[in-house]
């Protein structure tokens, strides 16, 4: 399919306004039109702004009044278009968070053009019971090619600040979730239940396998917002009596880090750009439960990060 960006704003400020996620693609060309009558019969359109929002209201596509942020994430039909509603680019100039929305609403449209789908590709993501084969599958790896292995990790957690210790209202601060991934499109997840099921995995070997994990030179440690996890798992092993706190020395990139840095002259920018750099998955909202079918914690993105639509 083809993408049409239906907007009155001009042609190059649109493009400008698009270029951080969409500059550099000669094989995938982004056509403009101020008339929605210009564009394709079937194509995939993003539509920006007020005007454009207006006649989908006459059209009685959207409802007369709603606003643009009620009208995000969700494609309307128009004839054999689809259609995706999103902010003008001159919101860049205004508002830094709705600018970010304006580039993952462009992801997903890209996406839509490119693959035929809104919804995202998802991976394989399975629960273990520690790391092992996964780490055992990095040794035979790194033994093959002398490199070191990408592995990408997240966490899920209960709160934010890893030293709360609790009180009458909120529970105290432990880990959910810990989630590995070592190839594109699959995560190892391994779930707990209460910080007795966290301590009763370090004492089985879940340490070891951590600090082979954040310390093996054959591995190399991917994060977003690394920092937040890494002090996580400080905190949370400075317990142990028979071991150490957990350590990181293997850690090579942050991909929240990197989405702040524009392409153009390393300036960086505002805040992080998270959303916007991971285009296979943005609007990702599935869930998944635990094997015990109690509580649930959003399965692992990890080894997506990198790798989405437009690259």
């Amino acid at each position: 399919m083809d993408l049409t960006v239906w907007s009155s704003t001009p042609k190059s400020a649109v493009l400008s306004a698009l270029a951080p996620i969409m500059g550099g693609r000669a094989d995938f060309p982004i056509r403009v039109v101020d008339d929605i009558k210009d564009a394709a019969h079937d194509a995939v359109v993003l539509a920006l702004g007020k005007e454009p929002k207006e006649v989908l209201e006459a059209c009685k596509i959207v409802h007369k009044g709603s606003t643009i942020t009620s009208n995000r994430g969700a494609v309307k039909k128009l004839g054999n278009r689809s259609v995706l509603v999103s902010y003008s680019p001159g919101i860049q100039f205004t508002d830094y968070g709705k600018y970010v929305d304006l580039l993952c609403d462009a992801r997903m449209a890209a996406r839509m053009a490119l693959t035929g789908k809104y919804e995202p590709q998802l991976g394989h993501y399975e629960y273990v019971d520690d790391f092992r084969a996964m780490i055992a599958e990095v040794r035979t790896q790194y033994a093959a090619t002398g490199r070191a292995v990408r592995v990408s990790h997240d966490t899920e957690t209960i709160g934010l600040d890893p030293w709360f210790k609790g009180d009458l209202k909120r529970p105290a601060a432990r880990f959910v979730t810990l989630q590995f991934s070592h190839r594109v499109g699959y995560s190892a997840v391994k779930y707990f239940n209460s910080a007795v099921e966290w301590n009763a995995w370090l004492a089985c070997g879940g340490w070891e396998q951590l600090q082979f994990l954040f310390n093996s030179e054959m591995v190399s440690l991917w994060l977003s917002n690394g920092k937040y996890d890494l002090t996580w798992h400080w905190v949370h092993t400075r317990h142990l009596v028979t071991q150490l706190p957990i350590e990181c020395t293997n850690f090579k990139m942050d991909t929240t880090l990197v989405g702040r840095v524009r392409q153009d002259g390393g300036q960086v920018e505002d805040g992080p750009r998270p959303k916007a750099e991971a285009p296979a998955v943005r609007g990702w909202r599935h869930r998944r439960h635990p094997p015990s079918g109690r509580g649930g914690a959003e399965a692992d993105r990890q080894g997506q990060e990198t790798h989405g639509v437009l690259r």
